[in-house]
Parts: C-alpha cells; sequence; structure tokens
C-alpha cells in the first residue's frame, strides 16, 4: 500500500513515523520510501564498526603495557642452564 493510498493526515504520520525510523535503524523499512540505507548496507557499516572498535581496543591494551627494554632484559638475572 503505497503512501497515496492514505488520508493526508495518516500519510503525514506514516511519513513521520518512517522518516523516525530511518533515522534510528538508518535502513529502508518501507518498500515505498525512498532515500534513507538498504539494510545490508546498515549491516555492513556495523560490522566494520565492530570490527574497528575491537582493534582499536586491543591496541589501547597492549600500548598499556611497557615493553620491556634490552637494557632491562640484560639486567635481569641469567637462567642458570638446565642440568641434564
Amino acid at each position: 500500500m503505497a503512501l497515496h493510498d492514505h488520508a493526508p493526515a495518516e500519510r503525514k504520520r506514516i511519513q513521520k513515523n518512517l522518516k523516525r525510523r530511518r533515522k534510528t535503524l538508518g535502513a529502508k523499512i518501507h518498500p515505498d520510501s525512498k532515500g534513507g540505507r538498504t539494510v545490508a548496507s546498515v549491516a555492513r557499516s556495523t560490522a566494520y564498526f565492530k570490527l574497528e572498535a575491537g582493534r582499536r581496543a586491543t591496541a589501547k591494551r597492549l600500548s598499556g603495557q611497557k615493553a620491556t627494554t634490552q637494557a632491562q632484559l640484560r639486567a635481569r638475572q641469567p637462567k642458570p642452564p638446565a642440568k641434564p
């Protein structure tokens, strides 16, 4: 049922709803609604952002760990050789 099959007041309400839902979902909800994005395109971008967020989290975690310098490694006591 296309938008122009409705009464003007009803049409306005429907359009408002579509607009709101398009904003939140960023997806095409109604086959007649122009604009907005397809569900697939939204899925692609959310997947990408999730990946990126994961990468950022990992990077943050790794940067938090202080890297041991060569000098620190040299200062450590050498391990005694394993006895056969």
